[in-house]
């Protein structure tokens, strides 16, 4: 039996998608109804504004039971037409997580 499937029967609950889950991103959310274990999922995408400095954004949620957070920044350019570079935020051992389970696994 794997960690993943005593977690579904303990808690059902951590993989289904609340209001409060949805809420903090209003009508960017894209998310699933319901999570899979250790898969990333796209929850929101926010466009860049139109003349603006900022840059577009995905964010990707994880969840194992806790839950982990991938926001990742697209390449554009500024309002001046300088090139901003795309980079990742992440509070994600999850995906490490996944894989060790998966390499140990492969051993037994």
């Amino acid at each position: 039996m794997s960690d993943h499937s005593i977690i579904d029967d303990l808690f059902p609950e951590i993989w289904l998608v609340t209001a409060k889950n949805r809420a903090p991103f209003g009508d960017a959310w894209i998310g699933p109804e319901k999570f899979v274990y250790g898969t990333h999922f796209l929850v929101a995408r926010y466009s860049k504004s139109i003349g603006g400095d900022g840059q577009s954004v995905e964010v990707y949620e994880n969840r194992l039971p806790a839950r982990f957070w991938k926001i990742v920044v697209a390449e554009g350019f500024n309002s001046i037409g300088e090139l901003q570079p795309a980079w990742t935020l992440a509070t994600d051992l999850a995906e490490t997580r996944t894989q060790s389970l998966s390499r140990t696994s492969q051993r037994e």
